[in-house]
C-alpha cells in the first residue's frame, strides 16, 4: 500500500475518569477486551506490519498473553510511562527500523474502522501528518466569564480531534525528540508535530469512532457491542 506501517497503541492509562477494578482498556466490552477491539481493527487495515502496544509496567504480561489469546498478529508490548505522551515515545524506540508510516489509536477508542486507519496512512504517505476529525454537530460557543457565554463559533472552522493519527516516521520521532528536550507536553501527538513547523491534514472521521472516557461513553459501547451493531474486526 503505503509502504511499511507500524501501528502503536498507548494502554498503559489508569482510566480514573470510569473507575473499576480493570483499566477500561482491558474490560469486557461484549465478549473481548476494549483493547483487543483497537487492535484488530489496526492489525486488520492494508499496510500495518506490527502493533506496539504500550501497557502499564505491572500489566506487561497480562497485555501479551490477551493479544497472544486474542490477536493472530504481530503484537510487541512494551513498558509504557507514567503519561501518554512519554509511553508514545518509548513506542516508538520499538518500531521496525524500515517502518515508513507511523500510526496512532487511542486503545479506548474500540470501534474504528480498518479502512478509517488506512485512510490515514494514505493521506500520510502524501501529506507528512495526519488526523482523523469530524465537525462539531452542536453549537459551540467561546465562555468569556465564569458561567457566561458570548462569541458564536463557527462550526465550518472546528473539528473535534480523533485518532488514528498517522506520520511519516521522520517527522513524528522528531516531534517526540524535541518535546522530550523541551520539556513540552501536549495532549496528542499533532499539537507535537505542529510545534516543529510541520502541517497537519485532516481525513474525515467515523461517529462510531468515539472515546470510551465516562460511564455514558461505557455503557453506550456496551449496548452497541451487545446489539451487535458493531462487531471486532476480521484479521
Amino acid at each position: 500500500m503505503e509502504g511499511i506501517v507500524s501501528a502503536i497503541v498507548p494502554a498503559a492509562g489508569a482510566g480514573e475518569r470510569l473507575p473499576g477494578d480493570e483499566p477500561k482498556q482491558l474490560r469486557l466490552l461484549g465478549e473481548l477486551p476494549v483493547l483487543v477491539w483497537s487492535v484488530r481493527s489496526l492489525a486488520a487495515a492494508d499496510g500495518v506490519a506490527e502493533v506496539i502496544v504500550g501497557a502499564a509496567k505491572d500489566r506487561i504480561e497480562q497485555v501479551r498473553k490477551l493479544l497472544d489469546a486474542t490477536v493472530p498478529f504481530d503484537c510487541k508490548v512494551v513498558a509504557g510511562g507514567a503519561e501518554r505522551q512519554e509511553t508514545v515515545r518509548r513506542c516508538l524506540a520499538e518500531v521496525r527500523a524500515d517502518a515508513e508510516i507511523i500510526v496512532i489509536h487511542d486503545a479506548v477508542r474500540p470501534f474504528v474502522s480498518p479502512q478509517l486507519v488506512e485512510k490515514a496512512i494514505k493521506a500520510a504517505a502524501e501529506k507528512g501528518a495526519v488526523t482523523a476529525a469530524l465537525r462539531p454537530l452542536d453549537s459551540i460557543k467561546f465562555e468569556y466569564a465564569a458561567g457566561r457565554i458570548g462569541e458564536n463559533l463557527d462550526r465550518e472552522r472546528l473539528w473535534q480531534v480523533q485518532t488514528p493519527q498517522a506520520f511519516k516516521k521522520d517527522v513524528i520521532i522528531k516531534a517526540h525528540n524535541q518535546a522530550a528536550e523541551n520539556g513540552f507536553k501536549a495532549t496528542d501527538d499533532t499539537a507535537l508535530v505542529e510545534r516543529i513547523g510541520a502541517p497537519v491534514e485532516i481525513v474525515r472521521g467515523e461517529r462510531l469512532n468515539f472515546k470510551i472516557t465516562t460511564k455514558a461513553d461505557w455503557e453506550m459501547a456496551s449496548a452497541l457491542a451487545a446489539a451487535g451493531a458493531v462487531r471486532p474486526a476480521r484479521i
